[in-house]
């Protein structure tokens, strides 16, 4: 099989064939310095700590910071220390360091803040462009005090704040975006592989060789993979989901458990897709004697776990709770009306009173919820999601609670997506079930 590889790889100079930017054919733009946003970690809090917070620290003197921080100096803070020291740092350096110091560092201090308001208008563009030019009229300050050795600013970070207000009219406020996966790729595909694959020489041309090496090692297996389940890759072989196969009849409608994986293109067996639509199928077979934990809608599933958050608490005690105020209403409603032609079932004007008699007194309360949902062009399940409710706890500033929003669709003719949001309620999550068919109190 290797040599076979060898024979199909497209590139006998040991090339990966890549000559041309991933971002030519970008609609938006092709220039990296307007899609390569700011981001608020290294930018921002990581640019203070590396370079305001030095120069202060060097200036006030290492004694001294201590003592108006009250700690000892620290070799590692994370984004949370540096937002911290944010907060207080003008503060502390205020009459331990000369005037045009504190000037220079406290119009880059504005600039970083307003770089991080979730709103930004062209009035506060205009101040940060002020703040910048403020702290340019005063930085040889900071050298003259002795804040930094080199008697210059040539810092790659400090110039990238130039950058900021034109990519902020371009693409919006930094606070949108983050580098997380960035991040988490630079940990994982350069620094453990630095630290383990290298010999701590030679740092760039190992670090591609690496690359270069792991990327060859995921192609090969992908061709493994194809070859071993005989998969025909073929594009003219490929039929549509709603297309009739030749000799095949009518295209099935019935749902997979889980759909067919094949070679991931990382080397990684890809998840598949845990139908609840199915599951449900088949849960009253394999335990006829338990009451069902799946509710089936036409283009919805819904999965309780195995115990409540709340096994047994009364309808007034979850109206309290939920600050529900008509629950029993509601609940009338609901379990009166489903084997009566009133519509709809949610929203509009009670049809029962608060205190209306119900055939049961108690109820099991869930804080949680998994919901699967369908698409609409192909009705194949898509992956599900976790939806919560939780009442407001004691002394909280969360008076209603904490919910995840929901859309409702409240008619069946309704269907999504032909109808739009017609005949739809916006609503939060909070699953009951009532706790028996015991008499009302």
């Amino acid at each position: 099989m290797v040599p076979s590889f060898m024979r199909t790889h497209p590139h006998p100079h040991r090339l990966n064939g890549v000559h041309l930017p991933f971002w030519r054919n970008w609609p938006l733009s092709t220039n990296p310095s307007k899609f390569l946003t700011p981001e608020v970690l290294h930018h921002v809090h990581k640019a203070f700590f590396d370079h305001d917070f030095q120069w202060g620290r060097k200036i006030m003197g290492d004694n001294e910071l201590d003592f108006r921080l009250s700690i000892i100096p620290v070799l590692q803070l994370g984004g949370r220390e540096h937002r911290e020291l944010q907060r207080s740092f003008i503060c502390i350096i205020a009459d331990a360091v000369p005037r045009q110091v504190v000037v220079a560092l406290r119009a880059l201090m504005d600039f970083r803040f307003m770089a991080q308001s979730p709103q930004i208008t062209e009035a506060t563009l205009v101040r940060m462009e002020q703040c910048l030019a403020t702290f340019h009229e005063h930085k040889q300050h900071i050298i003259d005090c002795g804040g930094r050795e080199q008697p210059h600013f040539a810092i790659p970070k400090l110039e990238f704040l130039h950058s900021i207000v034109p990519s902020i009219r371009w693409a919006g406020v930094p606070m949108q975006y983050t580098a997380d996966i960035t991040e988490k790729a630079h940990s994982t595909q350069i620094k453990v592989p630095a630290r383990t694959e290298t010999n701590h020489r030679d740092y760039d041309p190992q670090i591609v060789r690496h690359l270069d090496r792991a990327e060859k090692l995921r192609l090969f297996g992908l061709y493994t993979g194809i070859k071993s389940e005989q998969l025909q890759l073929k594009m003219e072989d490929v039929v549509d989901d709603g297309e009739e196969r030749e000799g095949e009849g009518e295209p099935s409608s019935e749902l997979q458990t889980e759909d067919v994986a094949g070679p991931s293109l990382i080397g990684e067996a890809s998840r598949p897709v845990r139908n609840l639509f199915k599951a449900a199928e088949l849960y009253p077979l394999l335990y006829p004697q338990t009451e069902s934990r799946f509710t089936i809608a036409p283009s919805a599933a819904f999965l309780l776990n195995r115990r409540p958050t709340l096994p047994k608490v009364s309808v007034e005690d979850v109206g309290n709770m939920y600050k529900l105020n008509d629950l029993r209403a509601a609940l009338g409603d609901f379990y009166y009306g489903q084997n009566t032609t009133h519509k709809p079932l949610l929203g509009g004007r009670r049809r029962h009173h608060t205190d209306c008699a119900l055939p049961f007194t108690h109820l099991e309360v869930w804080y949680s919820l998994r919901v699967q949902l369908t698409a609409p062009h192909t009705s194949r399940p898509l992956p599900s999601q976790l939806l919560f409710a939780q009442p407001p706890p004691v002394d909280s500033m969360w008076e209603i609670g904490r919910y995840d929003p929901v859309l409702l669709s409240n008619s069946v003719d309704a269907a999504w997506p032909c109808k739009g949001f017609r005949d739809g309620l916006q609503g939060r999550v909070a699953h009951l079930r009532n706790n028996g068919p015991s008499a009302p109190n």
